[in-house]
Formats: structure tokens, sequence, C-alpha cells
């Protein structure tokens, strides 16, 4: 005949205990479950000291850390340095997931720490897994190794207990004066909390409507609202808040029903004494805090992930234009090279030498467009790991705006506009030519780009110690939800498909304008164009 597996619960949580029982009766295996609610009676039990002389040695021991009178680390402590309880295995079951608990616990011995999940439904399953691996895995020592006389071990110092930070606002929703009394009553010696009564369900719901409420005992047996529907009205309003329901004479059954539709525990009236009640109370809380952090990572943790496949989505995107835009002008320029070697390979008549000059010069700019990229894509690297360095020199700015002007006449001649330049006087300061060459250009072109055709202004004047540059066009404009990402990398305001680039012009322009200790902003209205606003400080910043 096969033997029960003795196994010794050390929990002071009913509900959690009741659980534990519910699982391991499922594991289809003969469990005999002993359960004791503080440390002071799982030593005793262990070491069979009254009034557990005729206890039997068990083959596990599933041990709470968070216990009254004598802690978990203090029967572990127990457990490892009596010889005739060392070679029971010991199963950790806490609340605390920080690596400090994790650490010490297992440096004192523990075969296995396991972290109580949130939800009873998901706690539940836990200990039946546990029940399965060492009930049918692993192999128990045989309760005969434990021989010997029953000592008791030297006393250990008590680790003190950690005072609450804030005081926590309960609600007892009971409409007996006597059972009232007697909460406020076990309550009044804990001046960390601070207790409000409320008769009816309604009356409760109003208050937790316009006060904060951290923890609510909640009687099941209200003049208005009965049972189950009672605990879910408070739920619906107060979804995060620990609920802890006290039963009556219904016992641990109706209880249990309360736990897995939503209560953090529950308390039965006949048993409830000062320090069961206080320690529900702590206990609920500090699951429900561990609750709200684990959402709050799992909300962060989406985030993160969101966040990484828009950056994925935007790297893919970015090849595909890069690649496009590489693609191009060498296309360009393979072409007009296969033109040039089929005229110099015709036999008995030279190449027409205007017809060479031209597709020279367009090879030229393809060449010129290609360096451009590379050069914007280097920029991106320098900016991505600070290595782009300024290199400063006394620099006007007017004279700089009109030399970048005559540089891109050929561009302006294509799209069909003009550039004007206003400067009333010289702006001279201290800054890098040739970034602001590239701020200058950058923006031009972009206003020649989007400007459908019409004039362009430049302006460059001074204000006080700094000088401000404006570019203003009159095309398609920018809306406002894309004004503020179009300074970012690979962004633009309008698809790449109707209009080339990659994206780079306007994020190294801020970043050499930054760089600059500058500013640049943007005021645009789809179809009245956009002016974009660089001010630069003359001096340079100590």
């Amino acid at each position: 005949m096969m033997l029960p597996i003795e196994v010794l619960l050390v929990e002071d949580n009913p509900a959690d205990a009741d659980l534990t029982r519910e699982a391991l009766a499922e594991s289809k295996l003969l469990v005999n479950l002993e359960v004791v609610d503080d440390g002071e009676k799982a030593e005793s039990y262990l070491l069979r000291l009254p009034p557990y002389e005729k206890a039997v040695h068990p083959h596990l021991v599933l041990l709470d850390l968070n216990l009254p009178r004598r802690n978990g680390r203090e029967v572990l402590r127990t457990i490892r340095s009596t010889p005739t309880l060392k070679h029971i295995p010991v199963v950790v079951l806490s609340s605390s997931n920080t690596e400090m608990d994790v650490l010490k616990t297992y440096g004192l011995g523990a075969n296995c720490y396991v972290v109580k999940p949130v939800r009873f439904t998901d706690f539940f399953e836990i200990v039946r897994i546990v029940g399965e691996f060492w009930f049918t895995v692993v192999r128990l020592p045989p309760p005969e190794l434990c021989t010997g006389e029953p000592s008791t071990p030297s006393p250990l110092p008590k680790l003190p207990a950690t005072p609450m930070e804030t005081p926590l606002q309960v609600l007892l929703v009971e409409d007996n004066p006597g059972d009232a009394d007697l909460v406020r009553e076990y309550l009044e010696p804990h001046p960390a909390w601070t207790l409000s009564v409320r008769g009816t369900l309604r009356e409760a719901l109003e208050f937790a409507a316009a006060q904060r409420v951290d923890v609510v005992l909640l009687d099941l047996g209200l003049p208005d609202c009965q049972g189950l529907n009672s605990l879910e009205q408070m739920v619906e309003q107060l979804p995060t808040t620990p609920i802890v329901v006290l039963t009556g004479h219904e016992g641990s059954t109706l209880g249990r029903v309360m736990v897995r539709a939503g209560a953090q525990d529950y308390l039965e009236k006949d048993r409830l004494d000062g320090n069961l009640l206080t320690r529900s109370i702590a206990y609920s809380v500090e699951r429900a805090w561990a609750s709200r952090e684990r959402d709050a990572l799992l909300a962060r943790a989406n985030v993160a992930r969101e966040r990484a496949e828009d950056a994925v989505l935007l790297r893919d995107e970015f090849l595909s234009v890069a690649s496009h835009e590489l693609k191009t002008p060498l296309t360009t320029l393979l072409l007009q090279q296969q033109m040039v070697e089929r005229a110099l390979a015709q036999g008995g008549r030279a190449p027409d030498r205007d017809s060479l000059q031209q597709r020279t010069l367009a090879m030229h700019k393809q060449c010129e467009r290609l360096s451009r990229l590379v050069d914007s894509l280097l920029d991106v690297s320098r900016l991505s790991t600070g290595r782009m360095m300024l290199e400063r020199s006394r620099v006007e700015l007017t004279q700089l705006a009109r030399e970048c002007i005559e540089r891109l006449s050929p561009q302006v001649e294509a799209s069909g506009g003009t550039v004007s330049l206003e400067a009333p006087t010289p702006v001279e300061g201290n800054w890098d030519r040739f970034r602001l060459e590239q701020v200058v250009v950058n923006l031009l072109t972009n206003a020649l780009k989007y400007g459908e055709g019409k004039p362009v202004e430049l302006i460059v004047r001074r204000e006080g110690e700094s000088a401000v540059l404006v570019v203003r066009d009159h095309g398609m404009g920018i809306r406002e939800e894309d004004q503020r990402r179009i300074f970012d990398r690979f962004e633009r305001a309008a698809p790449a498909r109707h209009f080339g680039g990659v994206g780079l012009g306007l994020y190294i322009t801020r970043q050499i304008v930054n760089a600059h200790a500058g500013t640049i902003e943007v005021t645009s209205k789809p179809g009245e164009g956009s002016t974009f606003k660089v001010r630069l400080p003359l001096r340079t910043q100590a």
C-alpha cells in the first residue's frame, strides 16, 4: 500500500492555505497536508515540541517567508541547523521578488524559491505544478532519515519589521456596530492605518468616489446588497484596490468563491483576531502593489516593444529609400558612360564635342548627387557617435547666403521659381562655415523641392546678440502633426514616392544648429507654404 506524502505548509494566510490544499488535492497523489500559521508553531511541529509531540516528520516543507512570531528565514535556519531536520527539502513560497531576498533564502539552504503570483488563479496553478514536480519527478528523502531526539536550536535574533511609509486608508463596509467596533479595536494600536466605516454599499461607493481608499474590508451581508453582487460592484468601481471579504457562518467555501471573483483575501468573522486582520490587510496591499508594478512593467515593455517595432519599420523604409536614391544616380551615370563609350567607338568620324560635354556634365551632376548622399549618411554616423566637431572662424552670414544661392542656381532654374535675398546689413559671427553652408543649402533645397515653383525668400538679419536666418516658401506646406517629427532621422512630411531624398536634411540641420547653441523652428499651414527660422548666437557660448 502506498504511504501518504507528508507535507508541512507554513502559511499564515487562510486563503493561500485553502488554495494550496485544493491544488495539492488535484495532484491525484496521496498527500497528507498539515498547516501551521506562524513560525513558532512550525518549529514546534518540526521539533515535536508541545503540543506536537506526535507530529510526523514531513517529506517536504512549503514555507512562507512573511510569518508572525518567527519569520520564514528563522524557520529555515532552524531546519538546516538541526541534524534531525536538515535532510528535509524546503520550498519557499514568497510574494517578494527582490534579488536580495532570493539570494538570502538560497544562502540559508532553501531547495527552491517560488514567487507567489499576484492572481489567485495563477497561484493555484503554481502550487499544482510545484506539487507535481516534487511528488512525481523528485525523489524525496524518507522521514526515517530524520531520527534522533528532538533538540531545541539556539535562539535567533528577530528581524525588524518594515514600517509603512504612509498611512493606509482602510474602508470598512459593515452594518453591524458591534463588528465595526471590534475591527476598530483591532486596528487602533496601528497608527499606520486610518479607518473609515460605512454601513451600506451605496455609502461606501460614494465615499470611495470622493476619497482615497487603499484597502476595503467588505462584509457580505449588507442591507442594500448581498453576497457576490456586493463584491462585483466594489471591484467595478475600485479595480486596483485590494478588497478583503469578511464572511460569517458561510465559512471558507464562500470565501474562496469571493477570492476567485476578485477579492484579495477573505477572513471568517468567528476566527477574526487583531493579528490575523492586520496581517491580512498588509498582505493584500502587498499583493495589490505587486500587481500594479507588474502591470506597469508590462505597459513599459509594450511601449518599448512598439518603439522597437517602429524603429525596425523606419529602418526598413530608410533602407528602401536609400537604395533607390543610390541606384537612381548610378543608373543614370552608367547610362551616360555607355553612351560616351558608344560615341567613342564609332569608326570613321570624331564624336560630337558638344554632345560629349553634355554627357560628361550629366555624369558630373550624378557624381555630385552621390557625394551629397554619402556625406549625409556620414554626417548621421558622426552625429550618432558624437564625433562631429565644429571648426569655428569669423563668418559673414550674408555673404555665405549669397554664395549658397549662386551654387543652387541650376536647382532654382529647374524648379521654375526664384530665390530672393533680403539682408539689410552684414551679420558676422563665430561659426563653422562649412556646417552653416549645409544649413542654408538644406533649407533652400527643401524650399525649392516643396515650393511648387513659387518664389522663395531668404532673410538674414541681426537681432540683439543673435543672427537670424529665415527661409520662406509658398508651396504645399506642412501639417501641424508633422511639424515636430520632420526634424527626426529618416522622417519626411511628404511621401517618398512623390519626392526624392532619404529624410536626413532637416535632421542634420537641427543637429548643426544645436551644436552652435542655436534654435530652429518651423511655422506652416497646408497650402500656404512653410517658414523655417534659425537663430544663432553671434559669440561662442562659454
